[in-house]
């Protein structure tokens, strides 16, 4: 299970969808412009720059940069337009928002957002490409593919907040899982807020009851900016457990998305392991 920086923010997660559009020389030279800037691939669509690394679409097996940039100058043309229906279908084809839907996630400051954004200062990671500060994420599932993942707003995340009460009433929210050699570990939130890991060692299934089951456990966010992520720690006996969500950052730069499980002993030994995709 993939994370995102806040684990009490549900992802709106939505199904991809392509648009065809014109104006095919524009965008090539938008492309053209970024490249030169830095050829490791013909894919990337935006250079290195002081605030991020910028956006080499590589990241999503892509073959051309041509599908993106196309859904892209569609977004930003219906956007500016604020064409709710349309925004609508591009949101999710598999359920698709009504245009009384859309105009309630699309607010003013979110059209603008996506209208205003340039090529060129486009910045991606391994789960999305960014819009603005990170109010508008699109991904791609499959080749050629592309559609909006999530849209941040206050209005939004206040429901997602009521609808994750909601949930929560049922019982624990899985937030995170990692999976090593020596076992099983997943993180839960539970209402209240407060959080939850059990763990099951390697050889017992997860349908099992856990090898060991705990509601003391200390949240803490670790790094800053783009690779910031979560850590939760907890005891067992006597020993330190610690369960970490880090993107794999380098010089600032997240290059993908992994986790590691770490316990420290009261001896000073201290064992390692990397969560297994």
């Amino acid at each position: 299970m993939q994370l995102t920086n806040n684990p009490f923010t549900v992802l709106l997660i939505a199904s991809v969808f392509f648009w065809p559009g014109t104006g095919e020389t524009k965008t090539k030279n938008a492309f053209s412009e970024a490249s030169t800037t830095r050829a490791a691939s013909n894919l990337r669509i935006s250079p290195d720059s002081e605030r991020h690394s910028g956006c080499d679409l590589a990241l999503f097996e892509e073959e051309s940069p041509k599908p993106f940039l196309n859904y892209f100058r569609k977004l930003k043309a219906v956007a500016k337009q604020r064409n709710f229906s349309a925004l609508g279908k591009m949101y999710s084809p598999a359920e698709p928002l009504s245009a009384r839907e859309a105009k309630r996630i699309f607010s003013p400051k979110v059209l603008k957002i996506i209208d205003s954004q340039k090529v060129e200062d486009i910045f991606c990671k391994w789960s999305g490409v960014m819009l603005g500060n990170g109010e508008v994420w699109l991904n791609a599932e499959s080749k050629g593919h592309w559609g909006i993942r999530d849209v941040y707003t206050p209005e939004i995340q206040e429901l997602e907040i009521r609808a994750r009460n909601l949930a929560l009433k049922k019982g624990p929210l899985e937030v995170f899982r990692c999976r090593t050699k020596v076992g099983t570990l997943v993180v839960y939130e539970v209402l209240g807020g407060t959080m939850k890991v059990r763990m099951w060692e390697s050889g017992i299934p997860n349908s099992q009851p856990p090898s060991h089951e705990t509601n003391h456990v200390t949240v803490n966010i670790e790094g800053t900016g783009y690779c910031s992520y979560n850590t939760w720690s907890f005891e067992k006996n006597g020993a330190k457990h610690e369960v970490s969500a880090e993107p794999g950052c380098t010089d600032g730069t997240p290059e993908m998305d992994t986790g590691s499980y770490r316990v420290e002993y009261s001896s000073g030994k201290s064992e390692s392991y990397l969560c297994l995709k």
